[in-house]
């Protein structure tokens, strides 16, 4: 199983270049996303790209009822977050977001997620997860 991180979903409803690994992960029946990924994507889509939370919801059902797992967070996954935010936040070297230390959180049980951050991959890598690195918006993928 290999967690999503809110880019990924995005670049998949967007035709970005990283819809390609995203659509195979899909295909595969290997991906998931966590609520608060779910969340954060909900979140971008509209105050980003100004798409409706409706249209979105409409765009992901299907995948979430099909091949996108979804993956509840639960307590232990919270306090780890809050523990590797605290531990690798830096407001300019590397802004990770709270989601982003939810995924990071869940995926040390997974070992693995997808992602185009380059601050989410370097971290990840840090706490011995399996990283996909998917290319971002201009077509460039995380080192």
């Amino acid at each position: 199983m290999i967690l999503l991180d809110a880019n990924a979903l995005i670049a998949y409803l967007g035709n970005d270049p990283a819809q390609p690994d995203v659509r195979r992960l899909l295909e595969e029946g290997e991906a998931a996303v966590t609520t608060v990924n779910l969340a954060e994507t909900v979140d971008v889509l509209a105050r980003r790209f100004g798409v409706e939370p409706a249209r979105t919801r409409s765009l992901l059902d299907p995948l979430i009822d099909g091949a996108l797992a979804l993956l509840p967070v639960e307590a232990r996954h919270a306090w780890r977050a809050g523990e590797v935010r605290a531990e690798h936040y830096r407001r300019r070297a590397a802004p990770l977001s709270l989601a982003d230390c939810v995924l990071l959180a869940a995926a040390e049980e997974l070992c693995s997620l997808a992602t185009s951050d380059a601050v989410v991959a370097t971290v990840a890598r840090t706490l011995a997860i399996d990283v996909l690195a998917l290319p971002g918006s201009h077509g460039r993928r995380p080192a």
